[in-house]
C-alpha cells in the first residue's frame, strides 16, 4: 500500500515507521491516549456518577475484546487514526444486541462510503460493506464529513525525504566518509578479468565493513578521481534537523517532546509543554469521547450517559505529591477519605464517607451545632489601616516575606540538588571510564564521539529519574509560598505540572551539554599540548566530582525556585514581576537590577546588554533572563510587581 516519492523511497506505513521522528510522535499521540483511562459516566441531578453496570462500561474501560487489554485497543486504533487518518473496529454483538467485542481492522482495508444516503463501511475489494451501526469509526480531520484524511499520503514526500538523508548518511560513514568517484585509466585494460578484479579490490579496501582503513591497490598507473558531495555542503545536518521539525510540525508534536531541542529554550520550553497538553491532546481526547459517546451509545442512552477521558492520569506523580494533593482536597471539603482510599486502590472504612470543614475538622451536617458562626449577608468593607510614612505596603512585607521564604527553601534544599547531582556524576564517570578506555585510548577520537553520541542520548530518562522526587517537593514548597503571597491554589495544578515536567527535561539537555563541552575541551587541551588524551579527560571527571555537584546545588535552586514561582505568578494571574536583591551581601550588579519591573512576557535583562552598577565595573550579558539568577551564585528572588 506504498507509492513513490520525489526522492524515489518507497514510503508505506512500515517504512515510515522507520523514521524515527515519525515514530516517536506517533508513539508519544498514541501511547498517551493509550494511558488514560475512559470512563463511561451516568448524569445525575447534582454532577455525574459512574456507569458501572451499564454494558458498555467495561467495553472501554477494561476490556474491549476476548484478546486485547483496553490500553493496547486504544493505542492500536490511535496508532491508526494518527498516521493513517481512521480507525476502525468492528462490533460483534452478544445476547439481547449489545456489543461484546471490538475488533481494530486494518483501516488500509476499508473505506467509508455513503449509499443511498446511508453511510457504510465497504473494503477496499468491494466484497464486504457493512452498516454504520456494525462499525465504530474515529476519524482524523477530514474533508468530506465521512474520513480523515491518510496523514501517510499526505507527508509522503517528506518521510521520504528523512529516509533518504537516513540512507545517505548511512552510505557515508558505511565508506568511512570516503567520496565517490571513478578510476582514471592510463590506456585501456584489455582482459576483462582485470577490471573486474581492480574494482573488487578497490571496494575491497573502502566499502567492507573492518577494511575501511585498508589500502587500496591500483594496477598500471590507475589513479583516483573523487566526485562526491561534502556532507557539510550538502547541509546533512541541518537538513536532518529540518525535516524533524516539520515531521513534528505535521503531528501538531512540540519538538523537544521528541529529543529536539535545537529551538527550545529555557524560557519558552515550560510553554511548549503546556501548549502539548492543550492544544494537542485535548482535540484529540474530545474527539474519541464524542464519537465513543455517539456511537456505542443508543439515542436514549446519549441522553443520559458520556464518556470521559480520566486526564489525572497524565499528570499522576510520585507519592508524596499525590498525598499532597489528597490532603489539600480533604481539607476543602472536595473528597472523603475513603475516595482517596479508592483512588489509592485500597478498601474503605467505616464512617471514611464524611465531608469536613476545613478550619474545625467536622463533619459538615455537625457545623451549626458546635456554633461555627454563619456568614454575614452583607459584610461590612474593612478599613484600611493607616499606613506610617516610613511603612512599607501590605503587598511589599507580603514579597519580601515571600522572597525571604523561598530564600530559605531553596538553601535547605541545596543538599537534596547535591545528593542527586552526585549520583548522576558518579554514574556518568564510571559509564566514561569505559568508554574512554574502549574507544578514544584504541580507537581514535572520532570513535569516540560516536560513543559519546549513543550514551547521551539515553542518558536523560536516568536523569529524570534522579532529580524528579527532589524537583516536585521543592515545587510543592514554592507554590505554597505563591499562595501565601498572591492567592491562588496552593497544590500543584496540571498546568503546574506540565511545566514542571518540561524544565526537569530542559534540565536533563543542559547538563548533558554542560559534559559534552568539558570533555571536548579536556580532549581539544590535550591534543594541543601533546598531552595524554585519557589523563585529560580522567581530570575532568575528578573536577566533576569534587566540584560540580555543589554548583549545581547553588544554581539550581535559584533558577528552579524562580522558574517555579514564575509559573505559579503566571497562572494566579499575575502579569508584572519585580527583580528583588536579597540580603547586604548581594553583588552590585544584582543590586543595580533591584526593583527592576517587566510584564510576564519580557525579560529583565537581554542579550548585549552592559550592567554598569555604581562601581563602574561592567557585566556583559550573553543570554535572555527572564528571573534570577544573573550570575553563578546570585540568590536573588522574583515577586509580584
Amino acid at each position: 500500500m506504498g507509492g513513490p516519492t520525489t526522492s524515489g523511497l518507497e514510503v508505506d506505513r512500515i517504512t515510515a515507521m522507520g523514521v524515527s521522528a515519525v515514530q516517536a510522535c506517533v508513539r508519544l499521540l498514541s501511547e498517551t491516549v493509550a494511558s488514560l483511562p475512559v470512563v463511561l459516566y451516568k448524569r445525575i441531578e447534582k454532577g455525574k456518577e459512574r456507569a458501572e453496570k451499564h454494558p458498555v462500561y467495561d467495553l472501554m474501560h477494561r476490556r474491549p475484546n476476548d484478546e486485547q487489554s483496553a490500553f493496547y485497543f486504544k493505542e492500536t486504533m490511535m496508532h491508526h487514526v494518527v498516521l493513517l487518518g481512521n480507525a476502525y473496529a468492528k462490533k460483534e454483538e452478544g445476547g439481547g444486541g449489545q456489543i461484546k467485542n471490538l475488533w481494530p481492522q486494518d483501516p488500509q482495508q476499508w473505506t467509508v462510503e455513503r449509499r443511498d444516503n446511508r453511510k457504510v463501511f465497504v473494503t477496499t475489494d468491494k466484497k464486504t460493506v457493512l452498516s454504520a451501526d456494525k462499525m465504530l469509526h474515529i476519524p482524523g480531520i477530514g474533508y468530506d464529513g465521512l474520513k480523515g484524511y491518510d496523514m501517510l499520503n499526505r507527508i509522503r514526500d517528506i518521510i521520504g525525504q528523512a529516509m533518504a538523508v537516513e540512507r545517505y548518511g548511512a552510505e557515508f560513514f558505511k565508506n568511512y566518509g570516503g567520496p565517490g568517484g571513478y578510476l582514471e585509466i592510463t590506456g585501456r585494460l584489455k582482459d576483462e578479468n582485470a577490471v573486474k578484479r581492480l574494482k573488487a579490490s578497490w571496494g575491497k579496501a573502502h566499502t567492507d565493513w573492518g577494511n575501511r582503513e585498508s589500502i587500496g591497490v591500483l594496477e598500471d598507473g590507475t589513479k583516483f578521481v573523487p566526485i562526491s558531495v561534502n556532507p557539510n555542503q550538502s547541509q546533512f545536518i541541518e537538513t536532518r534537523q529540518f525535516i524533524t521539525t516539520e515531521i513534528a510540525r505535521v503531528f501538531r508534536v512540540p519538538p523537544h517532546l521528541i529529543a529536539d531541542l535545537s529551538r527550545s529554550t529555557f524560557s519558552n520550553i515550560e510553554h511548549q509543554g503546556i501548549e502539548f497538553v492543550v492544544y494537542t491532546m485535548r482535540p484529540w481526547l474530545v474527539r474519541w469521547e464524542q464519537e465513543l459517546s455517539r456511537q456505542l451509545l443508543s439515542e436514549r442512552d446519549q441522553q443520559e450517559y458520556f464518556f470521559e477521558f480520566l486526564v489525572d492520569a497524565l499528570l499522576r506523580g510520585d507519592i508524596a505529591s499525590r498525598m499532597q494533593a489528597y490532603r489539600t482536597g480533604i481539607e476543602m471539603g472536595v473528597y472523603t477519605d475513603n475516595e482517596v482510599r479508592e483512588m489509592e486502590n485500597k478498601n474503605p472504612y467505616e464512617g471514611g464517607d464524611a465531608h469536613y470543614v476545613p478550619m474545625n475538622w467536622v463533619p459538615t451536617e455537625l457545623a451549626g451545632q458546635v456554633g461555627l458562626p454563619a456568614p454575614a449577608s452583607e459584610p461590612e468593607p474593612e478599613e484600611e489601616p493607616e499606613e506610617e510614612p516610613e511603612a512599607k505596603s501590605l503587598r511589599e512585607q507580603r514579597s519580601l516575606r515571600s522572597a525571604n521564604m523561598r530564600h530559605k527553601t531553596a538553601k535547605s534544599y541545596e543538599q537534596l540538588f547535591k545528593s542527586a547531582a552526585d549520583r548522576i556524576i558518579r554514574k556518568e564517570r564510571r559509564d566514561l571510564k569505559e568508554g574512554v578506555k574502549k574507544y578514544l585510548s584504541s580507537r581514535g577520537i572520532a570513535d569516540f564521539d560516536l560513543y559519546l553520541d549513543k550514551y547521551y542520548y539515553d542518558l536523560p530518562e536516568y536523569i529524570r529519574k534522579q532529580i524528579t522526587p527532589t524537583y516536585r517537593t521543592f515545587a510543592e514548597e514554592i507554590k505554597r509560598e505563591i499562595a501565601e503571597e498572591v492567592g491562588g491554589s496552593d497544590k500543584l495544578q496540571p498546568e503546574d505540572e506540565a511545566f514542571l515536567a518540561s524544565y526537569i527535561t530542559n534540565f536533563a539537555y543542559r547538563y548533558i551539554a554542560k559534559s559534552r563541552a568539558d570533555i571536548k575541551k579536556a580532549i581539544t587541551r590535550g591534543v594541543d599540548s601533546n598531552l595524554d588524551l585519557e589523563q585529560e579527560v580522567e581530570d575532568t571527571f575528578d573536577h566533576w566530582e569534587q566540584t560540580r555537584g555543589a554548583q549545581i546545588a547553588l544554581n539550581e535552586s535559584v533558577r528552579s525556585s524562580n522558574a517555579i514561582a514564575k509559573a505559579a505568578y503566571v497562572l494566579a494571574g499575575v502579569t508584572v514581576l519585580r527583580w528583588m536583591a536579597l540580603g547586604p551581601d548581594a553583588c552590585p550588579f544584582c543590586q543595580s537590577l533591584n526593583g527592576a519591573i517587566v510584564s510576564t512576557q519580557n525579560f529583565f535583562v537581554m542579550p548585549d546588554d552592559q550592567i554598569v552598577p555604581d562601581n563602574n565595573e561592567e557585566m556583559q550579558v550573553q543570554r535572555k533572563i527572564g528571573h534570577p539568577p544573573l550570575h553563578n551564585g546570585c540568590v536573588c528572588q522574583i515577586v509580584a510587581g
